[in-house]
């Protein structure tokens, strides 16, 4: 974090600080968080359960617009 800090402090970007700087003070700030799943075990090292339950929806929308039920009529174009 601190080799990020001091990499992006001074590089410009057009709408002020420069992402890579914001995202290593961020990191610092909740360092605890970031790395928790190093020292509590009950805490899974990525969320691909919740992303799995969601794939589904996610694809029927993607493809049909969105969910519809056999009461609602279809959308008129």
């Amino acid at each position: 974090m601190a080799w990020g800090i001091a990499t992006n402090t001074h590089r410009d970007w057009p709408t002020g600080r420069h992402p890579g700087y914001t995202l290593a003070k961020r990191l610092q700030a909740r360092a605890a968080q970031v790395w928790r799943f190093t020292i509590d075990f009950a805490v899974t090292f990525t969320n691909n359960p919740a992303e799995q339950l969601l794939r589904m929806v996610k694809l029927q929308m993607k493809i049909g617009g969105c969910w519809r039920s056999v009461r609602t009529p279809p959308a008129t174009a």
